[in-house]
C-alpha cells in the first residue's frame, strides 16, 4: 500500500511538471546527482510532519512540510530563480487540494542560495509548503 505522503509528492511533481521551463525535469528523488545540462530542474521531497487525532475513529490530521527545490545555472541567477519560483507557485495555486489528496497546500517559506558543493555554479530556491491532509488507520 502506498503511503499518502508518497502520493502527495507524486501529485506535486505532476503539477510542477506542467511548468514549461522544466520540460519534464521534475523528480521526487533527491539522492540523484544533478548534471548541469539538466538545469533548470525541480525536486520535490518532504522534511517533516506533525499529526493529531482528528476524531474518535483514530483518523489523523497531518501537516506535512513539502519542499520544491528549484535548481538553475547561468547568468542572472536571482532573476531566473524568481521566474521559476513564480511559475511553480502559480502551478500549485491552481491545484490547492492536490487532486483531492489534501485539504489545502500553502507556501510557508522560501530559502534562496548557492550550491557550494557542486562543480558548477548552481542557484537553489527551496519553496516549503505546508500540506494538510487526513489519514485513517485502515488506509493511509
Amino acid at each position: 500500500m502506498t503511503h499518502k505522503r508518497q502520493l502527495i509528492r507524486q501529485r506535486m511533481a505532476q503539477t510542477v511538471g506542467t511548468v514549461a521551463a522544466f520540460a519534464g525535469r521534475v523528480s521526487t528523488n533527491r539522492a540523484r546527482p544533478v548534471d548541469v545540462a539538466e538545469l533548470p530542474l525541480a525536486t520535490i521531497y518532504t522534511t517533516s510532519e506533525s499529526a493529531e487525532p482528528a476524531n474518535a475513529a483514530l483518523d489523523l490530521t497531518r501537516i506535512l512540510d513539502a519542499v520544491v527545490e528549484i535548481r538553475a545555472a547561468g547568468e542572472d541567477l536571482d532573476d531566473r530563480l524568481d521566474q521559476l519560483s513564480q511559475a511553480v507557485e502559480s502551478a500549485l495555486a491552481g491545484d490547492m487540494r492536490l487532486g483531492g489528496l489534501a485539504t489545502y497546500i500553502q507556501l510557508t517559506s522560501t530559502a534562496i542560495g548557492l550550491d557550494r558543493e557542486s562543480q558548477t555554479r548552481q542557484a537553489i530556491a527551496m519553496l516549503t509548503y505546508s500540506v494538510r491532509y487526513e489519514t485513517s488507520p485502515a488506509g493511509l
